[in-house]
């Protein structure tokens, strides 16, 4: 269990929970916690969320299957102690999504339920792939806060798949030796160096965002069309059941391989990023005078590498 605060509306109380898979045991575990909750008058629950092991509609199994009443009976009567309601099959009463899968059988088993007062201020449902091995998809949603100020997403940094990236490597080298050929005159006859220097960073800046945005769109536009395939494919009962649980087989291995690519490029971003705040400027200095590379195009690619990484951490903060 867990409390979190929720702005001046006070905490919300989560209650986590992975239910045995023993129909008995299951039985059991919602027995006891509704008869804890009763004798110790803990604080009802706004939150609770997990793997239940069962499903409450027979519906929420493909092939449709009721699950033991008892059981069943047993978590309703848990819930009841706090009002808690089936978020997911609030918000969508008529789509059939499950969170669990082997072979050709399908699951709703991974649910949240919420009070009333919670799910009105519930959004971004969805059940979708997990970004790690697993057979079991997540189900999110987001919880807001009317009293919560608007925050900002922080200082922008160059995305470690833009920076990989040849082409945007040869226009950053082409760049800088444009800049590298302007510095030639006399200090008389150009523009200053500060001057330049800023033009030049922001010039890279502009290039990066586009091609981070390029790039991005291009792996989040993939994974929209096989969500919205997966979903035309799970509702469509004009395809014979064998036929569309092949289809849909395949279509969520191919979602949940784009999932944890995006996921696994999103944590080399951040552990760029934590990087360059942690290591100290004169490392990069240093590493020009190591011997790593040998040719003349991957010399380039290295230095545009050092100079990219350093548009930032020499730049004042006025300026950031």
């Amino acid at each position: 269990m867990l409390n979190l605060p929720w702005g001046e509306r006070g905490d919300l109380v989560f209650l986590a929970v992975y239910a045995p898979n023993d129909g008995g045991e299951n039985t059991r575990l919602w027995r006891e916690l509704t008869k804890q909750w009763r004798e110790r008058n803990l604080p009802k629950i706004d939150i609770l969320l997990g793997d239940f092991n069962l499903v409450e509609d027979a519906l929420d199994r493909k092939p449709p299957r009721a699950d033991s009443t008892v059981a069943v009976e047993a978590l309703q009567e848990f819930k009841a102690t706090s009002l808690l309601m089936d978020g997911w099959q609030q918000t969508f009463p008529t789509k059939q999504f499950f969170t669990w899968t082997s072979g050709s059988t399908e699951s709703r088993l991974d649910r949240i339920y919420m009070r009333k007062e919670v799910l009105k201020f519930s959004t971004e449902w969805r059940i979708h792939p997990a970004p790690f091995p697993t057979d079991h998809n997540i189900v999110s949603c987001s919880i807001l806060n009317p009293e919560q100020p608007h925050i900002g997403k922080g200082r922008w940094a160059i995305p470690r798949m833009v920076i990989e990236n040849k082409e945007f490597i040869t226009n950053v080298v082409s760049r800088g030796t444009v800049l590298q050929e302007a510095l030639t005159p006399p200090l008389n006859e150009r523009q200053s160096l500060q001057m330049m220097y800023k033009e030049f960073k922001a010039d890279i800046i502009a290039l990066a965002k586009k091609y981070a945005c390029k790039m991005a769109s291009m792996l989040d536009k993939k994974i929209k069309e096989k969500e919205t395939q997966l979903e035309e494919t799970l509702n469509n009962n004009e395809h014979l059941t064998i036929d569309r649980n092949i289809q849909s087989a395949i279509q969520k291995g191919k979602l949940r391989s784009l999932v944890q690519l995006r996921h696994k490029t999103k944590k080399m971003n951040i552990a760029i990023r934590n990087n360059w705040k942690e290591k100290p400027s004169v490392n990069i200095r240093l590493s020009l005078t190591r011997p790593k590379l040998h040719t003349q195009q991957s010399t380039h690619c290295e230095m545009t590498r050092i100079l990219v990484q350093n548009l930032y951490r020499n730049q004042p903060k006025w300026q950031r």
